[in-house]
C-alpha cells in the first residue's frame, strides 16, 4: 500500500550559498503521485520543484517542473538578459497515451533562459540535464493496421548551448511500412515523407568568421521536402546447415526546395546483400559453446549526391552491429558499398547465463566508396575497417565489457571501449573509459575515464568516491568523495563534489572573441564545488536514485 509521505529533505552548500529542499509526496491514485518541494538557495532565491507521475498499461505520464523567482545572482551575472531573474524556470513533459487506434507520443521541454539547466539542477525531481545541448519538442502518433505500420507527427530542438543554434524543424512527417510474406519472399516497402525549415544553421568547419560570432554560419538554409523510399524483397532459406539470408531492393531520394540556388539529383540505388552463416555448437556437462563464422557480400550502385543538402544525417561511427548496416544516419545519403566482410562469433553460457561472447567482424572493399556527407573531418576508410566486441562474467559478481573498432585507412583506432563491474557484499565497484577519434566539427577527440565505489565500513559507516576524468587534459570533469552512516531506522550521508570545465582546444574557438565569451559563460555557471547532507527515515521515504546519478551521461550506466 502506498501513502502520502515526505521524502528525504535535501541540504547542499556550493557558490550559490545553502540550497534546502524538503520535498512531499502525494498519492493520487494507485497508478498516480505527485512530488511538491519548496526550494530554498541563498544566493538564487525561492521557489519549488514539482513532478507528476501517472501510468497505466501503455498510458504513461511523466512531467517535471522547476521553479525559481528573485534570482538577482543570474542578472548580475548575465546583464544582457534583462529581468530574467524575476522568474526562472524549466520543465520536461513525457506522455504516451494509448488511443486504440494509434500511440500518442508527447514530448517537449523547455527553460526561461539558455543556462537554466546548467544552472539549476533538479535535487527531488528527476530534471538534471546539465549535460544536454538540444532539448527536443515533439509529438507523434504511431500504430498499426493489418500489414501497415505507420507514424507521423513534427519533431523540433532547441538549443541550451549559446554556441549552437536550434536545427532543422521537422514538420510535419509521415512514415509508412509495408510488409507481407509471399511464400518463402518477404516483401517489405518503407516511405518517409519530411518537409524541413530552419532560421538558420552553423557550423564550426572553415575560417570565415560571420559578424564575429561563428566560425560558419547560415543566414538562409535550404528548406524544403524530402521523400524517401526503401523497397525490398528478402529470403531465408537452410542449405546443408548454412545459413543464407538474400536480399534485393532499391532505395530512392528526391527532393523538393522553397530556395534551390541549384537543382537537385533525384537518385535511385539498387544494392544486393547476401549474408551467409553456420551455428558450430558443442555441449559440456557445466555448459554449451557456440561458433558462428559469418560471411557478408554487399554491392549498391553509385550515384552522385553531392548536390543534394543534408536535414537530418550523420556518420554512424563503425561498430560490431552497425558494421555490415547503415553507414549514415537520417535519409539525406545512401551509401555507396562494394565489399565483402567475414566475421565470426563465439559464445559460451552455463546455466542459462551468459559466460563469455566474443565477435570480430572485418570488411573489405572490393571498390573505394564516392559517397560522403562532404565534411573535412569525416574518416573515410575504403580499406575496410575492423569491429571487435567482448563481453565475459567470470563470476555472479563481475562483468566485463569491451568494443574496439580500427581504421584500416589511417592505421588508427577510431573508437575503444570498456567497462569493469563488480558488485558483492562487501564492495560495489566500476571503472570504464571511453575513446572516440573525432567527437565532433570542433575537432577534439573524445577520451574518458569513468569510476566509483561503495564500500561498507564498520558500524554501519560507509564511504563512496566517483568520478570522471578527461585524458587529453588530464584534468577531473567531475568528482566525489562522501561518507554515509546507516542504522535499522536512519540513514545519512555527507558528500563534496567538484566539476570543472575548460574550452575547448581547437585552433579557430581560440581565436574568436565572441566564442570564448559564451564557453566562459557555461564554464562559470556549470564549475560548482558543492558539500551535500542527506538524510532519511526507512520506511517513510524513498528518493534514494543512486549514486551513478551524480555524474551526468554516465557510460557506466549504460
Amino acid at each position: 500500500i502506498r501513502h502520502s509521505r515526505f521524502l528525504d529533505p535535501s541540504l547542499s552548500y556550493s557558490s550559490d550559498g545553502f540550497d534546502f529542499t524538503l520535498p512531499y509526496k502525494k498519492i493520487l491514485s494507485d497508478n498516480s503521485d505527485l512530488i511538491f518541494g519548496p526550494r530554498a538557495i541563498a544566493q538564487r532565491g525561492n521557489g519549488f520543484e514539482l513532478q507528476l507521475n501517472s501510468g497505466k498499461d501503455q498510458n504513461i505520464l511523466r512531467a517535471n517542473l522547476i521553479y525559481l523567482n528573485s534570482d538577482k545572482e543570474f542578472d548580475k551575472r548575465y546583464p544582457s538578459y534583462k529581468n530574467i531573474g524575476e522568474q526562472r524556470w524549466g520543465y520536461e513533459i513525457k506522455s504516451s497515451s494509448d488511443l486504440q487506434f494509434g500511440i500518442l507520443n508527447v514530448n517537449l521541454s523547455d527553460s526561461s533562459d539558455l543556462h537554466f539547466f546548467r544552472d539549476i539542477p533538479g535535487e527531488s525531481v528527476n530534471l538534471n540535464l546539465q549535460r544536454e545541448e538540444y532539448f527536443e519538442k515533439s509529438i507523434s502518433f504511431q500504430g498499426n493496421f493489418k500489414k501497415l505500420s505507420y507514424e507521423m507527427g513534427s519533431t523540433g530542438f532547441e538549443s541550451s548551448n549559446p554556441l549552437l543554434t536550434n536545427g532543422y524543424v521537422k514538420k510535419p512527417f509521415f512514415n509508412l511500412r509495408y510488409k507481407n510474406n509471399l511464400g518463402n519472399l518477404e516483401l517489405e516497402s518503407f516511405i518517409s515523407f519530411s518537409e524541413f525549415s530552419a532560421e538558420k544553421l552553423h557550423d564550426y568547419v572553415g575560417y570565415q568568421i560571420h559578424e564575429g560570432k561563428y566560425l560558419f554560419l547560415i543566414e538562409n538554409p535550404p528548406e524544403g521536402s524530402r521523400l524517401f523510399m526503401n523497397n525490398s524483397l528478402k529470403t531465408k532459406s537452410r542449405y546443408k546447415n548454412f545459413d543464407i539470408e538474400a536480399s534485393v531492393g532499391i532505395k530512392s531520394i528526391s527532393y523538393d526546395l522553397k530556395k534551390a540556388e541549384g537543382a537537385t539529383d533525384e537518385i535511385n540505388v539498387p544494392n544486393v546483400n547476401i549474408k551467409v552463416s553456420k551455428d558450430l555448437f558443442k555441449t559440456s556437462n557445466d555448459g554449451v559453446s557456440f561458433l558462428t563464422p559469418i560471411y557478408i557480400f554487399g554491392y549498391s550502385e553509385t550515384e552522385d549526391q553531392s548536390d543534394n543538402p543534408i536535414f537530418d544525417s550523420a556518420s554512424l561511427p563503425a561498430g560490431i552491429n552497425t558494421l555490415m548496416n547503415k553507414q549514415f544516419s537520417g535519409y539525406d545519403r545512401i551509401a555507396d558499398e562494394k565489399f565483402h566482410a567475414f566475421g565470426i562469433q563465439f559464445l559460451r553460457a552455463k546455466d542459462g547465463l551468459e559466460k563469455i561472447n566474443f565477435a570480430i567482424k572485418k570488411k573489405f572493399y572490393y571498390k573505394d566508396r564516392e559517397v560522403y556527407l562532404n565534411n573535412l573531418f569525416e574518416i573515410k576508410d575504403d580499406k575496410g575497417p575492423i569491429a571487435s566486441s567482448f563481453s565475459w562474467s567470470p563470476s555472479e559478481v563481475i562483468k566485463f565489457n569491451s568494443y574496439v573498432s580500427y581504421s584500416g585507412e589511417q592505421s588508427k583506432i577510431n573508437n575503444l571501449g570498456f567497462k569493469v563491474l563488480f558488485t558483492d557484499e562487501n564492495i560495489n565497484f566500476g571503472i570504464g573509459q571511453k575513446y572516440r577519434r573525432i567527437n565532433s566539427s570542433l575537432q577534439d577527440n573524445l577520451d574518458l575515464t569513468e569510476f566509483f565505489v561503495e564500500a561498507p565500513l564498520e558500524r554501519g559507516y560507509s564511504v563512496f568516491a566517483l568520478g570522471q576524468r578527461d585524458n587529453e587534459t588530464n584534468k577531473f570533469i567531475e568528482a566525489r568523495l562522501g561518507v554515509g552512516y546507516e542504522n535499522c531506522c536512519f540513514a545519512a550521508s555527507i558528500n563534496a563534489s567538484k566539476r570543472t570545465l575548460i574550452r575547448f582546444s581547437d585552433v579557430n574557438i581560440s581565436n574568436n572573441m565572441f566564442l570564448n565569451d559564451l564557453w566562459s559563460n557555461i564554464i562559470e555557471t556549470e564549475n560548482k564545488t558543492r558539500v551535500n547532507i542527506s538524510f532519511r527515515l526507512k520506511g517513510f521515504n524513498d528518493t534514494n536514485r543512486g549514486l551513478k546519478r551524480y555524474i551526468q551521461n554516465s557510460f557506466l550506466n549504460q
